[in-house]
């Protein structure tokens, strides 16, 4: 379970609360969830996720580890939307597509506003 705060009291309460009712231990501080790296500068009070081997993985899928890396700035007024997406008997074709696979692994990736594809 991961549980966040931005008073550190609150989540001291919370696991008191929770160590009642459950057995449980404290791993500390996160630094995988979902696949995603935490990295975190508590002085700046920033956090980062990374997707870096989500990334590699699909490279790796689609016989591509030996491209180099680029930054794609995104606009901010870009917005991508499921009604963009084929609505016909055209999706199901294109699944079977690994280009399509392919860009759509991106496209979901960088839908989360990870627009670098190298750390």
């Amino acid at each position: 379970m991961l549980i966040a705060a931005i008073n550190k009291a609150h989540i001291q309460k919370l696991k008191a609360q929770l160590k009642k009712e459950f057995g449980m231990k404290d791993l500390g501080g996160t630094k995988k969830i979902l696949g995603m790296e935490i990295t975190q500068d508590r002085d700046s009070s920033r956090l980062w996720l990374s997707q870096e081997n989500y990334v590699l993985k699909v490279l790796e899928r689609f016989n591509m580890t030996e491209v180099r890396p680029v930054t794609t700035l995104l606009a901010s007024h870009f917005k991508l939307s499921s009604m963009q997406c084929l609505q016909s008997p055209e999706e199901e074709k294109m699944h079977r597509v690994p280009y399509a696979s392919a860009v759509e692994s991106f496209m979901t990736w960088s839908a989360l506003g990870l627009t670098s594809l190298c750390s």
